[in-house]
């Protein structure tokens, strides 16, 4: 099957996880799909594109964590980071990226409702040993409770 520029460009603009390349001396964007911009709070690649640096969207220290990781292994798949888009408002994302040259090109997924459930599941699993410490602590006092009374 023949595949032409205008089928790989459909798939860049239309793939439903945000796809990008950045210069790897500063993370300035070079390209970003339309779901990679709306990730970022953009409203188009065009409002990111050659003005945007990916450091702008997360802390230095995921960015050494990132760039270390790429240096070492060449790729990375599932590294996750907390992002903050334009408007502020904090994301986060599994990030899949390969290293090149001048350029990381990668991908970004929004794993903020998972993260949201793993935070929720741990409060609940917190809650549930803390009721089964008090029942045991109950059921403890009880117990010597009968062996004093016997």
């Amino acid at each position: 099957m023949m595949h032409n520029c205008e089928d790989y460009q459909k798939f860049f603009e239309r793939c439903p996880v945000g796809l990008y390349k950045t210069q790897q001396k500063d993370g300035l964007f070079v390209e970003i799909n339309p779901f990679g911009a709306k990730l970022l709070g953009y409203d188009s690649p065009d409002d990111v594109i050659g003005k945007v640096y990916s450091t702008e969207h997360y802390d230095k220290a995921s960015r050494e964590n990132l760039l270390d990781a790429l240096h070492t292994k060449g790729s990375i798949s599932d590294f996750e980071i907390e992002l903050y888009q334009s408007g502020g408002k904090v994301i986060w994302v599994s990030a899949t990226a390969m290293n090149g040259d001048e350029f990381i090109i990668g991908s970004l997924t929004d794993i903020t409702k998972r993260k949201a459930m793993e935070d929720e599941i741990k409060t609940l699993k917190v809650s549930q040993m803390s009721v089964l410490k008090q029942i045991s602590q109950d059921v403890r006092k009880r117990c010597e409770a009968l062996d004093k009374a016997i």
